[in-house]
C-alpha cells in the first residue's frame, strides 16, 4: 500500500498545479483510525470544500487528510482542514445550516463504531441534555444496572466505579463522593430515562453533541 501511495503521489506531483485544479472529480488522501491510507472521489452536487468540510467535520473512521489530487493539503488554498483530526474537538456547523428536523431520532454512536440501539423509547432532548434509557448504553460499555424503584434509584456498576442516581434528583453519587448534574433523571413512557453525558463522564469516557447531525458519540475507554 505504502508503495502504491508512494507512486501515486510522486506522478500526480508532476502534474502542472493548472491541470490538477481543473478537475471537475477532485480525489482526497485520507488515513482513517486504522492506520489505512485511502482516496475519496468528491461526490455530486459537493463542491471540493463541502466535501472537505464532511470528511473533517463529520466523517467518524478519518483521522487525518492528507492531500487533494496528489498535492499535499498543507500546499492548498484547503490547508486549513489538514493535520490530525480531533473528533472530541467541538467544530463549528461545518455543510448545512439548516434546522435539523426534530422528529428524526437521535443517534448515540460510540468511537469504536459501534452505534447503540434502543427498541422502545428513544434518545430524546430535554433542557439541552441528550436522555436515553440507562440500560442499553450502559451494557454495550460493559456495566451493570440495578434498578430500586423503593428508592427510585439508578445504580450502575463497571469494575471498580459505582454510580448511584436518584429519580427527580440533580444530586448523584460516584463512589460514594456526591456530584451535581444540571437536571433530574424521571420516567417516560414506563422508562427510566438519564442524561448520557453524566452517565458517561461518571465512568471517564468524553462526549460529544454534534447539534448539525443531532449524534452524540462517546469516546471509548477501557476501564
Amino acid at each position: 500500500m505504502k508503495k502504491v501511495l508512494i507512486s501515486f503521489l510522486f506522478v500526480v506531483f508532476l502534474l502542472p498545479a493548472t491541470l490538477v485544479w481543473a478537475w471537475e472529480d477532485h480525489i482526497i488522501l485520507g488515513r482513517t483510525y486504522d492506520g489505512e491510507v485511502d482516496t475519496t472521489h468528491t461526490i455530486p452536487g459537493y463542491s471540493l470544500e463541502q466535501m472537505l468540510k464532511f470528511l473533517y467535520y463529520e466523517a467518524s473512521n478519518v483521522e487525518e487528510i492528507l492531500a487533494i489530487d496528489g498535492v499535499p493539503i498543507s500546499k492548498t488554498p484547503w490547508k486549513k482542514y489538514g493535520g490530525k483530526i480531533n473528533p472530541k474537538v467541538k467544530k463549528p456547523d461545518p455543510i448545512d445550516t439548516t434546522p435539523r428536523d426534530k422528529s428524526i431520532p437521535i443517534i448515540i454512536n460510540l468511537t469504536d463504531g459501534r452505534s447503540v440501539f434502543f427498541p422502545d423509547q428513544k434518545p430524546f432532548l430535554k433542557n439541552s441534555r441528550v436522555y436515553i434509557p440507562v440500560r442499553p448504553l450502559a451494557e454495550m460499555l460493559g456495566a451493570q444496572v440495578i434498578f430500586n424503584m423503593n428508592t427510585k434509584e439508578v445504580t450502575i456498576i463497571k469494575n471498580e466505579t459505582v454510580v448511584v442516581f436518584t429519580l427527580g434528583s440533580k444530586k448523584y453519587l460516584i463512589n460514594n463522593q456526591e456530584k451535581n448534574m444540571d437536571v433530574v433523571p424521571f420516567i417516560i413512557n414506563n422508562r427510566t430515562v438519564l442524561p448520557v453525558r453524566y452517565i458517561c463522564e461518571a465512568f471517564g469516557h468524553e462526549v460529544e453533541w454534534n447539534e448539525n447531525s443531532y449524534t452524540v458519540w462517546i469516546e471509548v475507554r477501557n476501564k
